[in-house]
């Protein structure tokens, strides 16, 4: 994956799920962008607080720190405290940094250091984005650990 390149994570995902190496299963939703958690919970039948959002933190200088994803329920709010020196990305930063837009980061094999918040790990599963706006993956929360090499979990929600 090189930077300010679209990254086909749908793809990546379908061969991971094919492969038995992630076990989980993409709803397809056409009708419906799913880039809200509000919108993506009425697509897949089922309420926001089983939605993921997965948010990049950059930052605040260039030199010395590394981008992060914080993985949490649609319906939380993030704790940036638990981030010194990091910011949340602007819009135009995303498919810079991690190659998909608002609504098309998955929860899954991101190239960057994942955190996990601790409330995801109530559910007995998520749904999180399959790489489109259109299309969710449904999956159990340790297997977002397995699928991420660098992924931890911590409290990082503000509630």
């Amino acid at each position: 994956m090189s930077a300010f390149s679209k990254t086909d994570y749908f793809s990546l995902i379908s061969s991971e799920i094919s492969a038995g190496r992630l076990s989980g299963e993409i709803i397809h939703h056409p009708e419906t962008d799913g880039a809200k958690s509000e919108d993506a919970a009425k697509a897949l039948g089922t309420s926001p607080d089983s939605i993921l959002k997965s948010l990049l933190l950059v930052p605040e200088k260039k030199e010395g720190g590394v981008p992060i994803v914080a993985i949490l329920l649609g319906n939380s709010k993030l704790n940036l405290k638990t981030f010194p020196n990091h910011r949340l990305a602007r819009r135009e930063e995303l498919p810079e940094i991690l190659g998909a837009g608002i609504g098309e980061i998955p929860p899954v094999l991101l190239p960057v250091p994942v955190v996990v918040d601790e409330g995801v790990f109530q559910r007995g599963f998520v749904f999180g984005s399959a790489g489109t706006k259109f299309s969710g993956l449904k999956i159990a929360p340790e297997e977002i650990l397995k699928a991420n090499k660098t992924a931890k979990r911590a409290k990082i929600s503000a509630t």
